[in-house]
């Protein structure tokens, strides 16, 4: 699958291809663009309502007026002036996703804390299983103090 990336003026910045078949080179990213971050949907989305943030492509396909960062770095996210929250993967063990919702939570973003009863890792998988993930994301944004208490009781590190 190819996913390509354009700026808010509809220049190609990137593109990313995506093996769906036990490649063992799953992703390849080309940037075309040098000083563009690659965010995918950046060109579609509705700046004037909430834009959600997720870490891939495919997960972004799955929600209203989402954007993906291709990964988990917020540095991408710097010069966005509009409404945002955040929704990392459900990965509560894995160290390198915990940080950046760690920063996420200090840098005052409004962030997707998984209720517990979640166990799938992304949007894509909760979406196989029928899940209403749109519902659920609603019902779980967090931001400052009530972020941090709902981090440290998802967290497994």
């Amino acid at each position: 699958i190819v996913f390509p990336f354009y700026d808010n003026n509809k220049n190609l910045t990137g593109l990313t291809c995506r093996g769906i078949r036990g490649e063992a080179l799953r992703y390849i990213t080309v940037k075309i663009i040098d000083n563009q971050p690659l965010i995918y949907g950046l060109d579609t989305v509705d700046t004037k309502q909430t834009v959600y943030v997720v870490e891939g492509p495919i997960d972004s396909l799955f929600l209203n007026n989402a954007i993906a960062i291709a990964g988990t770095s917020l540095s991408k996210l710097k010069e966005l002036q509009f409404d945002t929250v955040m929704i990392y993967d459900n990965q509560p063990r894995n160290e390198q996703v915990c940080k950046q919702i760690e920063k996420a939570i200090d840098n005052q973003n409004k962030i997707v804390i998984w209720p517990q009863n979640i166990v799938d890792k992304d949007i894509n998988d909760m979406v196989n299983y029928n899940i209403n993930v749109q519902k659920i994301i609603r019902e779980n944004v967090y931001s400052g103090l009530e972020a941090k208490m709902q981090f440290m009781g998802w967290k497994r590190i």
